[in-house]
């Protein structure tokens, strides 16, 4: 099973394909990759912060430290090739079946099922 990206999303900017920052060295925005697999119509998302060198350096400057995970750290925030990083290191996963895929997917982005436990009711004793 081989991953395959969608499309594109951000709470951060309405248009993607035409989002430029203020100063495109310093800027942050969150990034949604939604992606499924290959031949399959559904699709999960995983959340990516890009976050330029000059931005970081001012967040570790304001907070002290910062944890990394799920980052993709750039020089200048040039959208186009952001996403075609992005589609290059995704769609090269492949794995036996979708959760074991999502998980290799889920070291570059924050996938939204993430640590997700099922409900069971069988083990809700209200009586």
């Amino acid at each position: 099973m081989r991953a395959v990206v969608h499309r594109f999303h951000s709470p951060d900017a309405l248009d993607l394909d035409s989002y430029v920052p203020d100063d495109p060295a310093d800027d942050a925005i969150l990034l949604q990759v939604m992606v499924g697999s290959e031949g399959a119509d559904g699709e999960d998302s995983f959340d990516v912060l890009v976050c330029t060198l000059r931005r970081l350096e001012r967040l570790v400057e304001s907070e002290g430290r910062i944890i990394g995970r799920h980052y993709l750290i750039v020089k200048s925030m040039d959208y186009p090739a952001i996403k075609q990083y992005l589609i290059k290191v995704i769609e090269r996963e492949s794995a036996d079946n979708w959760k074991d895929l999502a998980t290799r997917i889920g070291r570059i982005g924050k996938w939204e099922f993430e640590d997700y436990i099922e409900y069971d009711e069988s083990k809700n004793d209200n009586s």
